[in-house]
């Protein structure tokens, strides 16, 4: 009951103060056939909607729809708790970056994502870390802080289900 309890104060907490871009919270593995579907809460952004599909059990298409960092790039993993990800994102720029997840517990993953960003000639950075927390085998709470640019990191929040 108090782990519940902590779950839904951390969530509502995120929820109330969450804002900025979002890249997602997505883990570094691939499922062959598979995937998620994530939608995250973005305070005055609004909300952001995410997806993977795995077309083996190295390769997948990943794409995100609203905020600032909408995208569409694929990931390939590279170890179990590390890929490397790239692709388009709004404005004509292109990403290329890494994620990276550790277990904190049978419950709690962490995850980090860095993505260096450019059009050509200007370069930026844009970075994640969170943690999920698995309520069961395909449902899951999410949240953390992003930044770009170095910017102030803003909390970000929502949710997933992987199939």
């Amino acid at each position: 009951m108090k782990k519940a309890g902590l779950i839904l104060t951390t969530f509502l907490l995120f929820l109330i103060c969450s804002s900025g871009p979002v890249l997602a919270l997505q883990p570094p593995w691939v499922t062959t056939h598979g995937g998620e579907v994530s939608l995250m809460v973005v305070g005055d952004r609004g909300l952001v909607l995410g997806g993977e599909y795995g077309f083996t059990d190295n390769l997948a298409i990943s794409g995100r729809i609203g905020g600032p960092f909408g995208r569409l790039g694929v990931k390939v993993q590279a170890r179990p708790a590390f890929a490397v990800i790239g692709g388009v994102t709004r404005g004509q720029k292109f990403y290329f970056g890494f994620t990276a997840a550790r277990s904190l517990n049978t419950d709690f993953l962490g995850i980090a994502e860095a993505a260096l960003v450019t059009d050509g000639r200007n370069f930026g950075l844009a970075y994640q870390v969170g943690i999920r927390y698995r309520v069961n085998p395909n449902w899951d709470l999410r949240g953390g802080v992003i930044s770009r640019d170095l910017d102030f990191p803003r909390l970000q929040v929502g949710g997933g289900y992987s199939f």
